[in-house]
């Protein structure tokens, strides 16, 4: 994900609370909101291939919910 769009997304969030909630933030909210968001998304994203290659190197069943490939 780029960091960049996500930068993007989190100013047009603050802008929101701004206009429809009366809700002013910090500027450096917006940017520590877009980082946090990123480090979230890649651990979610990394814990599920982690998993999934740990199933297939150990030969073990996967936990519910990981996907593993037909070899």
């Amino acid at each position: 994900m780029d960091l960049a769009m996500i930068h993007m997304w989190s100013i047009w969030h603050h802008r929101n609370l701004v206009v429809f909630e009366g809700v002013r933030k910090d500027p450096q909210s917006a940017a520590h909101m877009a980082l946090r968001y990123l480090e979230e998304y890649q651990a979610a994203q990394s814990d599920g291939r982690d998993k999934e290659a740990i199933a297939i190197a150990g030969n073990t069943r996967p936990t519910k919910g990981t996907k593993t490939a037909v070899l």
